[in-house]
């Protein structure tokens, strides 16, 4: 399964009939992968078009997101209730948050519903920056905690048949983060 750059051009046109074969191979990618990793997997709108989940856990609450648009495809860890946000802020071991620059390009973002928050690198936390995510979390309605693994749309990847294994391989590095919870 790969993606084009003109998949990702697509994506900024109106023609239903293009977005739609772009939304089709995001959904058999997601299938493909919650098959191999025995997830559970669904599908939501999202303005207008589709992105796609898998999930571990039994209590909706935290999951892997997957959406694509014109500029990457990303793959990302959400925890989408407050106190699990908290506790995993509490919990989580910086070193292991700075190490997943191995993974390569990937972002935590903290949002409220549909408005993004803030944004941090996880190579460059520190103690002083994670109390400030907490306290950032602590001062929203509903935060959403985004652990984000990108693929940027001119990536080689995408012109191989490795994208698949690489975001299994990315899922079950990321996977360690369910036991800060």
């Amino acid at each position: 399964m790969s993606f084009s750059l003109q998949d990702f051009n697509a994506l900024l046109s109106t023609d239903k009939n293009k977005i739609g074969k772009v939304d089709d191979k995001l959904k058999n990618l997601i299938k493909k992968i919650s098959k191999k990793l025995d997830y559970p997997f669904g599908f939501y709108n999202y303005n207008g078009r589709y992105s796609g989940y898998i999930s571990k856990s039994n209590n909706k609450k935290t999951f892997f997101n997957f959406q694509i648009n014109s500029e990457d495809l990303s793959v990302e860890f959400l925890i989408v209730d407050k106190n699990l946000i908290l506790k995993f802020i509490n919990n989580v071991n910086l070193k292991i948050l700075r190490s997943m620059k191995k993974l390569g390009d990937t972002e935590i973002a903290i949002w409220d519903k549909r408005r993004k928050v803030c944004k941090l690198y996880p190579e460059y936390l520190d103690n002083k920056t994670w109390k400030f995510l907490y306290a950032k979390v602590g001062s929203v309605n509903s935060p959403i905690f985004k652990f984000r693994k990108i693929y940027s749309r001119g990536e080689a990847i995408f012109q191989t048949n490795k994208l698949e294994a690489n975001i299994i391989n990315s899922i079950k590095q990321i996977e360690i983060f369910l036991k800060y919870l």
